[in-house]
């Protein structure tokens, strides 16, 4: 992944401490546009877990910035969707925030 980046004179991005994942992206992106047969594409979406956060309650697995990225490529993928009720986002019995 890292020779395209050198050729260009452009820098390897990096994630950060606050949670903005350039450098997952960029691998993912690297993937994707690499040969089908390098990495067992084409791909039609990708999804990560991010374990992010305080632990919610002592040894949990839970954490308070734990998530989900998916990001859709193909769009003939996509069936439907829906906006989370506003509700649902104020009444969390667990703070959201670190």
């Amino acid at each position: 992944m890292c020779g395209p980046y050198r050729k260009q004179g452009r820098t390897i991005p990096r994630n950060t401490k606050i949670g903005a994942h350039r450098f997952d992206c960029a691998l993912i992106d690297f993937i994707r546009n690499e040969p089908p047969d390098r990495f067992g594409g084409p791909y039609d979406s990708a999804r990560a877990a991010y374990i992010e956060g305080k632990s919610i309650l002592g040894r949990s697995a839970f954490h308070r910035r734990t998530h989900i990225q998916i990001a859709v490529y193909n769009k003939n993928c996509i069936k439907g969707y829906f906006w989370p009720a506003e509700e649902s986002l104020e009444t969390s019995s667990v703070p959201l925030g670190d």
